[in-house]
């Protein structure tokens, strides 16, 4: 399985002489603390809204030990997680400005940069993750989705699946569309909003870290989540009735930096956090393949009905699910949607 590490041809001269300037003063060996020679440490902060136990928590340490491992002493690593320095919209403006480095970032938050982000999650569009991978790693459509977040100085280092929609409620089983009637459902942004609503639920934006509040207080009966979300933030605990609705919307989450920062590190530096950052990317694909069936194991273990769709249920979900499409093609445009769709079906 192949993915990218999203070049920047362009970087800021003050990041660059300063990065050169370090780089002359730390000297000129490469790899990690064993190499020997003393280097002035370079500084990497790096956030998540995530906690410790969630998927890009897990990330963060990960990224951490990669990184360590190849560039030793050369690095001084500084990790936040469980949004200790800033919500997620927040974070990606610090790393736009410089204050944090890198942000492993959930994908609605990235939609506040480039609502183009907001086609992975059409419903149905990809057949199976690995088709989602090669679209938004090599084709021309991840591009142009991508370049919005480029032009705000920051760059996409990379992306991996957050799980399975998981689809879940405390009133009844949701497996046919008659079924979300009459509920409020959380969503976490706008795409999901609108296949939410399309399913005939009436969907309430909700930040993840508030919906376990917004279920107890009756603000909201149930929710849109990734599967990965779902069982760290203990929402069998609040949630009856849970449905895999399999590949209805991918669920992505990002590494992303700062442009001007990254394109200006040290050659030497930079190539070995760009191995650290393909080793940590390949290994939370990995990790959350194999995890995700077992996520819902452990939902029925906690006391909730999970419910696999059928055929005749997935058929029915995507004949609901049609008019998202009509209804984004005014802000995602047709050509790019035609072109998403055909790179879904032919790479």
């Amino acid at each position: 399985m192949k993915f990218r590490i999203k070049s920047v041809l362009t970087a800021g001269l003050l990041f660059a002489l300063s990065a050169a300037m370090v780089y002359a003063a730390g000297g000129q060996q490469s790899g990690g603390g064993a190499s020997g020679g003393k280097r002035t440490p370079i500084t990497i902060k790096v956030s998540t809204v995530q906690l410790p136990t969630q998927q890009m928590g897990l990330g963060l340490k990960l990224l951490e030990e990669n990184i360590k491992k190849e560039l030793g002493d050369w690095v001084d690593f500084r990790g936040y997680d469980s949004a200790q320095l800033y919500s997620g919209a927040e974070e990606l403006e610090a790393a736009g400005r410089g204050e944090v480095q890198m942000v492993f970032a959930i994908g609605g938050a990235m939609e506040t940069i480039s609502n183009k982000i907001q086609i992975v999650k059409l419903p149905w569009l990809f057949p199976d993750l690995a088709t989602a991978y090669k679209v938004l790693d090599e084709g021309e459509t991840g591009k142009q989705i991508f370049a919005p977040v480029d032009q705000a100085g920051v760059a996409v280092l990379g992306l991996f699946s957050s799980g399975s929609a998981t689809v879940a409620d405390n009133k009844r089983p949701l497996r046919v569309p008659a079924d979300f009637r009459g509920l409020k459902m959380r969503a976490p942004g706008k795409m999901d909003t609108l296949n939410i609503n399309s399913l005939g639920a009436n969907a309430v934006v909700t930040p993840s870290e508030e919906t376990y509040s917004a279920v107890q207080q009756g603000v909201i009966d149930g929710m849109s989540t990734p599967s990965t979300v779902f069982v760290p933030r203990r929402f069998y605990e609040i949630q009856k009735y849970v449905t895999n609705s399999d590949s209805m919307s991918m669920q992505i989450g990002y590494l992303v930096g700062n442009k001007a920062w990254y394109n200006g590190l040290p050659p030497e530096f930079k190539a070995g956090l760009d191995r650290a950052i393909n080793a940590t990317i390949a290994q939370m694909r990995k990790d959350v393949e194999e995890q995700d069936a077992g996520l819902y194991a452990r939902m029925a273990q906690e006391g909730c009905e999970v419910h696999n769709l059928t055929d005749d249920e997935k058929a029915q979900w995507k004949k609901a699910s049609e008019a998202v499409y009509t209804a984004m093609e005014s802000e995602l445009g047709v050509d790019l949607i035609a072109l998403a769709k055909r790179e879904a079906s032919t790479l």
